[in-house]
């Protein structure tokens, strides 16, 4: 996996975690999860932003690296998302994601 293409793919996830039907979903849901979907959604978003401007140099090997992780972690996001039947399952593999891309952005400022 690319930089560009974690970027994109990343910027697709936040599409979806900003969509009608997944806030449609969260409003029934308790205030803390709400306020947890907020706060990775803003996470996601800096961490986008990081990516985007980071030097490929810095954060090629590890982005190898986490590569299929990365890949497995977008993919249990989506499929959580395309379900949206429990709202816990969708905050926990969302911050496995954001773990792993945190990883990657860490090295961005190295």
């Amino acid at each position: 996996m690319t930089r560009d293409e974690l970027v994109t793919a990343l910027q697709n996830v936040e599409t979806s975690l900003r969509s009608a039907e997944v806030q449609t979903f969260f409003q029934t849901r308790p205030t803390p999860e709400r306020d947890r979907l907020v706060s990775f959604r803003q996470k996601l978003a800096v961490l986008i932003g990081t990516l985007r401007n980071a030097e490929l140099a810095k954060i090629a090997q590890k982005l190898n690296e986490l590569s299929d992780a990365l890949e497995a972690a977008i993919g249990d996001v989506e499929g959580r998302l395309d379900a949206l039947n429990d709202a816990v399952a969708i905050l926990n593999t969302l911050s496995d994601l954001l773990g792993l891309t945190a990883r990657v952005a860490a090295l961005a400022g190295a």
